[in-house]
């Protein structure tokens, strides 16, 4: 009779231990499935149009509508006056009544505030602009304001969405810091201030609070300096890596992953160089270059902003190019299967 009992016992205990290693081991497959899904950088090419080919052009996100909207640019002599816009499949010229003169090297930012596109300055390779326009999705309308920056081109400009300004700095080896706030411009005296530049790029961190201006080109040298302004003064980030000196590169911002990416531009002389096709992200502390999965070539002049259609940054163009790139997180996922007496 215990001889019984004890082979019943053993029986129930083996089995138990069996249900036990098969729930367990499915735990650590699941565990190891989702520990091995890896995120990585990657550059993805959209579509090319050799026609849309320019340089020099200017983008902004449009919010409230949801499509990038492109003006202005370089190819191959004409310069342009054509307003497009892309809404995270296709680019569509827009046509409007009246338009800004044609134009390359200017700025554009999105007003969230008041949502409008706001354009300044730029150059039609004869002289440069100091007008201001403003575009709300159907008409460009030109601003009259009491006070402007000088004429000039290749500056940096973003929106300042916690302060509600549109934030403007140096261009074409002309100094100086400016805000518009939808009614005039305002020259910003700041007690410390980058040295002047031309061909930068600025974008802002709005996480942060804080406009990131990085590089550019000044009398016979590329810069490689990485400045913050935060509506009051600018301050010099000291970084352990960096880009290498550069003009004529892009910067844009990813809200989602919090991060300031970079690509390409020329370099590290100014106004001789070579074309770079590098990517850096900087997350308010340090650069850090990644190695991601397909890049554009290398190029300088192109433009760069973050598309909340797709998530992703939205590359275009550059000098003599007409493609369309899309940048973001993808994953690569790598699956752990256990033998068959474990499942």
């Amino acid at each position: 009779m215990n001889t019984r009992k004890s082979f019943w016992c053993i029986l129930i205990v083996m089995l138990m231990a069996s249900f036990s290693i098969a729930s367990v081991a499915q735990t650590v497959n699941n565990s190891l499935n989702s520990a091995l899904t890896i995120p990585h950088s990657a550059w993805e090419l959209h579509q090319s149009d050799p026609d849309l080919a320019r340089r020099g052009t200017a983008v902004a996100f449009d919010h409230s509508r949801q499509v990038v909207v492109m003006f202005g640019g370089e190819h191959n002599g004409p310069i342009y006056n054509e307003t497009w816009e892309f809404d995270g499949t296709d680019w569509q010229q827009i046509t409007t009544n009246h338009a800004p003169p044609a134009r390359f090297w200017h700025g554009l930012a999105y007003d969230s505030e008041r949502q409008v596109v706001v354009l300044f300055g730029g150059y039609d390779d004869q002289n440069p602009f100091n007008d201001t326009w403003e575009y709300d999705g159907q008409e460009w309308q030109q601003v009259t304001t009491a006070q402007a920056p000088s004429a000039r081109y290749g500056f940096g400009m973003t929106y300042d969405s916690c302060r509600q300004k549109t934030i403007l700095f140096s261009g074409s080896e002309t100094a100086g810091t400016w805000e518009y706030d939808g009614q005039n411009w305002q020259e910003i005296d700041t007690a410390v201030s980058p040295d002047i530049r031309n061909l930068t790029a600025m974008v802002f961190d709005s996480i942060r609070c804080r406009a990131v201006l990085f590089g550019g080109g000044q009398w016979g040298l590329g810069l490689d300096d990485t400045w913050e302004y935060d509506g009051s003064n600018w301050v010099h980030i000291e970084t352990a890596n960096g880009p290498l000196a550069r003009w004529a590169h892009a910067l844009a911002y990813d809200p989602i992953r919090q991060k300031t990416v970079l690509f390409g531009g020329y370099g590290p002389e100014y106004p001789i160089g070579t074309p770079l096709d590098d990517t850096w992200e900087y997350d308010g502390t340090d650069w850090l270059e990644t190695s991601p999965t397909g890049s554009p070539s290398a190029r300088e002049q192109h433009v760069m902003v973050y598309d909340g259609n797709t998530e992703k940054i939205l590359l275009f163009g550059g000098f003599g190019n007409g493609e369309t790139w899309l940048y973001g997180r993808a994953s690569d996922r790598y699956f752990v299967f256990l033998p068959t007496v474990f499942r």
